[in-house]
């Protein structure tokens, strides 16, 4: 089976000579200057001054930005977790969602995959 999944526009991508990634987590959008990492994660409320403001409860869960720019967003609004219940958000699905954006990817197609919206009503 291929797998059907998409790129950013322009297919913006990591160094090739990029064969491992570092990460940190930060409370506040912007990466420290000087900053090593190449993900920087991070939760965050409302607008955090990235340009994709974190609306109420059940919208938007998390974002993340093409290879290069770091960032990895998740709303603090949220009820995550790693042993989720039914009212909870599955933190590891959505890191891995995200990730792949920050490695490149774009949405994937296929219902029932880590690159496509977490829930209906939702979004990452």
């Amino acid at each position: 089976m291929v797998a059907k999944y998409s790129f950013f526009p322009g297919k913006p991508r990591w160094p090739l000579s990029k064969t491992h990634f570092t990460y940190s987590f930060q409370s506040s959008a912007q990466a420290p200057q000087g900053a090593t990492e190449d993900i920087v994660i991070g939760f965050h409320r409302g607008n955090h001054k990235d340009g994709n403001p974190f609306d109420v409860l059940g919208g938007v869960l998390a974002h993340s930005f093409p290879p290069t720019r770091r960032w990895v967003h998740y709303d603090a609004d949220e009820d995550w977790s790693s042993n989720p219940n039914l009212s909870q958000i599955d933190l590891e699905s959505i890191a891995v969602h995200e990730i792949g954006h920050g490695l490149g990817l774009g949405q994937y197609v296929y219902v029932h995959h880590f690159l496509h919206e977490y829930q209906e009503g939702s979004e990452c």
